[in-house]
């Protein structure tokens, strides 16, 4: 009996969506996502992108997230060139988010 409640507790979750997450902190979990995450994202960003600097501080107003998914757009700066990119995240567990980055449509 104990396997099953262990496997249900795992399975709920990794099931729940991230408003579930974002509901625990109010109207904070934009902010709190930006300062929890910024080493990765700054690490992610430094792979494909050196030398450039991003602007999180304007992005937090513009994050959304559909069920198990955030989508952070930030713009990343060089001198003069401005390139407009996505952070995603892909919820995996409580405030636990596996990230990617790609180019803004």
């Amino acid at each position: 009996m104990s396997i099953i409640i262990l496997i249900f507790i795992l399975a709920i979750g990794y099931a729940l969506p991230v408003s579930f997450d974002a509901a625990t902190c109010a109207t904070g979990y934009k902010k709190w996502l930006i300062d929890t995450n910024q080493n990765q994202f700054n690490a992610l960003l430094q792979e494909k992108y050196p030398d450039f600097h991003a602007d999180f501080a304007s992005a937090v107003d513009k994050i959304s997230w559909d069920y198990h998914t955030v989508f952070i757009p930030v713009r990343i700066i060089r001198d003069d060139d401005k390139i407009d990119l996505v952070i995603t995240g892909r919820r995996y567990w409580f405030d636990k988010y596996i990230w990617s980055i790609g180019k803004q449509e």
